[in-house]
Formats: C-alpha cells, structure tokens, sequence
C-alpha cells in the first residue's frame, strides 16, 4: 500500500481529484474511528473529517515526503478533533461505548468487534494522552516515528507514554474484570 499510497499523495499534489478521493476513500473510516476514540461527538465527527480533508488539501503542496502522509494526516485530524472539543491536553474524557461506529465488512473493524466490548470500555477510561497513543500504536498500527510526528512529542516520550498508557489499560481491564 506504500507505493500505491505514494503515488495517489504525487498525483493528488498536482491537483488530481481522483486520486484525492482515493485517499480520502482509503482513511475516512480509519479517521471517523480515531476522532470519536479522541472524544469527539458523534454528531460533529463529520464536521471534523471534513475540516480535516479540507485543511489536507490546502496543504498536500507542502507535504516533503509521500511516506510520511498517513502521520501527517492523522495529526491534522488530531488538531482539528481538539479544536472541536475545545483543545482538551489531559483530560480524561469517558466516553459511552455506543458512540464507536463500527463496519462489519471492514477487517480491522472485526478486530474490533471480537475485543470491542472490553477494549472500548477501558480505552474510555484512560486519559486522553494515553488513549490516543495506544490507538495509534496498536489499532492504527503506526511505527514510534510516526507517532511521534502525529502527537508532536519527542521519541523518547512517544515510548515513554506507550509504556505507560499499556499500563493503564492494564489496571482498567483487570477493574473491568473484577466488576463483570
């Protein structure tokens, strides 16, 4: 998908809405999944992705690096879910498990679906720094080095924060089992 990837960000640079479109078709799910696990309401979800695409193109020109689009992305989306929510830092925001919008057809959703009812739970619980780097690492599969590029924060702390967010959702779950 790399290549692919590459070749929609080059062409969409020079102005081709084609290829725009496959990139907004290939991240939009992705992306909705990801502002409403950061606490976005489900009602201003597409409010968000939309200003998220918009600020995409206004600023692909600038873009150095094909390879770097998925993180660059993934961070507009993050400021513009925090915008929405009126820029929370650590909050810890619990959200109700309904609000998580899910596609069968898709695979990484199925994944979700299998672990969606214990793993939502305690991702809700955890505060928002954690929760949004566990996200990334683990359900957007994205390399330290992205991370890091999304969350606007140091290699060093990206690990820092993974480690401890696991730790977090570790406690959360083992509470979830005590109380079932």
């Amino acid at each position: 998908m790399q290549v692919e990837q590459r070749l929609w960000v080059a062409r969409a640079v020079l102005g081709d809405e084609e290829a725009f479109g496959a990139l907004v078709h290939r991240y939009t799910r992705p992306l909705a999944w990801f502002v409403q696990k950061l606490g976005v309401a489900p009602s201003s979800v597409e409010d968000v992705l939309q200003n998220t695409w918009l600020a995409a193109w206004q600023s692909l020109i600038r873009l150095q690096d094909g390879g770097k689009f998925t993180p660059w992305l993934y961070g507009i989306a993050r400021n513009k879910a925090r915008h929405a929510m009126g820029n929370p830092r650590d909050k810890t925001t619990v959200l109700n498990e309904e609000t998580v919008v899910v596609d069968e057809e898709d695979d990484q959703d199925l994944f979700r679906d299998l672990y969606l009812p214990h793993l939502s739970i305690a991702l809700d619980r955890i505060s928002l720094i954690h929760r949004e780097a566990l996200i990334l690492r683990f359900l957007e599969d994205m390399a330290y080095e992205d991370i890091s590029a999304v969350l606007a924060i140091s290699l060093g702390t990206t690990k820092s924060r993974i480690h401890n967010a696991k730790s977090a959702l570790r406690e959360q779950l083992e509470m979830i089992a005590r109380e079932r």
